[in-house]
């Protein structure tokens, strides 16, 4: 399943300078035909104030286009903070922009993926903050990798499930259980 939605919490350090270093947060998505690949956010100050971040995603196996701009060399998300810490907008708007992921067809011919990008909503802690504290990024996406199959297990609701490698489980059946008055009558 190809990946769809990547929300991306982190803590941009408020103490971080001009000339700090990128903070860079490296996140796994998975394409239509199940490859990984790995996509590297790099977040760069670049105000003090307001605070301000950029937020530049690179692919070594793809080149990103972000809300459709092509090429998405040069172009990055700028991300502007309030004084508590909470942002307030992502290149002038409420929600992140749409990430495009363009893989290199002499790797792979999987269709492009498309990514919603949640970094949380504006004037909430619930993503991005920009306090004093270290650089914590975490991540979670809804992609997963090719599986194959592994066993079969049946649960208390007489459910049988086909178990793969990537941690998919499927109902394939489900046993169901009949008592009769007179079994010795069936026929």
């Amino acid at each position: 399943k190809a990946s769809e939605n990547l929300i991306l919490q982190a803590n941009l350090p408020s103490g971080d300078t001009l000339t700090t270093a990128a903070q860079t947060a490296n996140v796994k998505i998975f394409d239509a035909l199940g490859a990984r690949h790995d996509l590297a956010m790099n977040f760069t100050r670049i105000a003090i104030d307001p605070a301000t971040w950029t937020l530049d995603i690179t692919c070594a196996d793809g080149s990103i286009e972000i809300d459709g701009t092509s090429p998405a060399m040069n172009y990055s998300i700028n991300i502007v903070f309030d004084g508590q810490g909470r942002p307030i907008s992502y290149n002038g708007s409420t929600t992140p922009p749409t990430i495009y992921c363009n893989w290199d067809r002499s790797i792979t011919n999987a269709d492009p993926t498309v990514l919603n990008l949640d970094l949380g909503k504006i004037n909430t802690t619930e993503g991005l903050t920009c306090r004093a504290g270290v650089f914590t990024p975490s991540s979670t996406q809804d992609g997963r990798e090719f599986g194959t199959y592994r066993n079969v297990s049946i649960d208390e609701l007489e459910n049988v499930s086909a178990v793969y490698s990537n941690g998919q489980t499927l109902i394939i059946a489900r046993v169901v259980l009949a008592n009769f008055a007179a079994p010795d009558q069936l026929e």
